[in-house]
């Protein structure tokens, strides 16, 4: 099996999440998560990596820079548009010292 086409139960998902099951289960039922129902609800790991790597951009919480999966989702060159991580630091901080001028 491909592992990119990787399919996850809720269980599975709520694990890799770190969030409850119950979580999930409202999430999906909104369809705010991508997922499917063949007699419970399925989720690609691949589609899920890019929901959470979109949630990122959206919501501009994210703290850590993504790994693995997700730094390829979100430095793909197969989109028309780059992504940057929303928290950037935009440097070392440079202060002017007393007596310089």
């Amino acid at each position: 099996m491909d592992p990119d086409a990787e399919i996850m139960t809720v269980h599975e998902l709520a694990e890799y999440l770190r969030v409850s099951i119950s979580t999930i289960y409202r999430l999906a039922e909104r369809h705010e998560l991508p997922g499917f129902k063949v007699g419970d609800w399925r989720f690609y790991r691949a589609s899920v990596d890019a929901w959470m790597v979109q949630q990122a951009k959206v919501s501009k919480t994210a703290i850590y820079p993504p790994r693995g999966r997700l730094a390829a989702a979100a430095t793909s060159t197969r989109g028309s548009s780059s992504c940057a991580h929303p928290i950037a630091s935009p440097g070392p901080l440079r202060l002017p010292i007393a007596g310089r001028g």
